[in-house]
């Protein structure tokens, strides 16, 4: 039977008509919605994909069973591992869980670590710092942990968010409202240390430079968005505004420090990866390859920096 005899049996004239008079009232109401309310309701399914830098090449990385949300990938020091989380709703949430896939396993195998989310891995690829939910599923303090790379051996740092391991040394960027406002902290030897001096509506965190000097973030306030470059001296120097635009969430440094990633909206309000150079004034460039796509968002780097890991929308080959 086809469809309109389908829904013909199912409802007189005027109930027909009413249902499609809903459908078409739906409609209007989705082509209403701004472009950056539809391109994140279309962000719903985001999965993990890995792309060459200049685009090609992009190939599904994973999806976990049952979980709409897949973000925040992060390789492992040796690039043979990405830890990232996984939610059952969009854009994560206090159900998000960590997990690592083994890359050069065909099956890719898949490790649960709990809850958690925003994973970052030691330089020496032992252990993993990871944020956790306020009212989290597991009912444990929220903040900032570190764990060892199989799950064990949880242990709470700070309270805060979005941590980040140095490239070098043992030293751990977070970003916090202990002080009152949202900023960039680092936590050394034990201590934790202010090092951005701007004040903002909101941070998204940061990415260390390769050498571990400087910080590159993207903040909020007065209604612009900013990607800001700072020193992790401690010092209160001047942080350098590098760009303003539609831009968002955590920037990534390259390995041999010529580029940051990031993702930028177009006039459609599609979220784009993009990669600008952390010195001159060139705008960020698309990195091509995505015109099929709506959401395209955390991207990280490769060690060796010819692939990028990302969160996507895109329809899977």
């Amino acid at each position: 039977m086809k469809l309109n005899e389908f829904l013909l049996c199912k409802a007189d004239g005027a109930g027909l008509r009413q249902w499609l008079l809903l459908l078409g009232a739906l409609a209007l109401i989705w082509q209403l919605l701004p472009p950056e309310a539809r391109a994140e309701a279309q962000a719903d399914h985001a999965s993990i994909f890995t792309v060459n830098v200049d685009g090609s090449d992009a190939r599904p990385l994973i999806a976990v069973e049952g979980m709409v949300w897949h973000g925040s990938p992060a390789y492992s020091p040796d690039g043979e591992r990405i830890a990232f989380d996984a939610a059952p709703e969009a854009f994560g949430g206090p159900a998000t869980r960590l997990y690592i896939v083994a890359l050069k396993d065909q099956r890719k195998t898949i490790t649960d670590l709990g809850f958690g989310s925003n994973p970052t891995w030691l330089p020496e690829g032992k252990r993993i710092a990871f944020f956790l939910h306020q009212g989290n599923a597991g009912g444990d303090k929220p903040g900032v942990y570190s764990m060892n790379s199989d799950g064990s051996d949880r242990k709470w740092l700070s309270e805060g968010e979005k941590p980040r391991w140095a490239p070098v040394g043992d030293k751990l960027l977070l970003m916090s409202r202990h002080e009152g406002f949202p900023s960039i902290y680092v936590i050394e030897e034990g201590k934790r240390r202010r090092i951005l001096f701007e004040k903002y509506n909101n941070i998204s965190s940061g990415s260390w430079s390769p050498d571990g000097k400087k910080i590159v973030y993207i903040g909020m306030r007065n209604n612009k968005t900013e990607l800001g470059i700072t020193a992790t001296g401690g010092e209160e120097e001047p942080v350098k505004v590098r760009w303003q635009g539609r831009i968002g969430w955590i920037p990534s440094w390259s390995p041999d420090g010529k580029q940051i990633a990031l993702w930028v909206k177009n006039e459609r309000g599609q979220q784009r990866l993009a990669l600008i150079s952390p010195i001159g004034e060139d705008p960020p460039v698309e990195i091509k390859g995505q015109e099929f796509t709506s959401f395209n968002s955390d991207p990280a780097w490769s060690p060796d920096g010819k692939r990028i890991a990302f969160t996507s929308d895109r329809a899977k080959p």
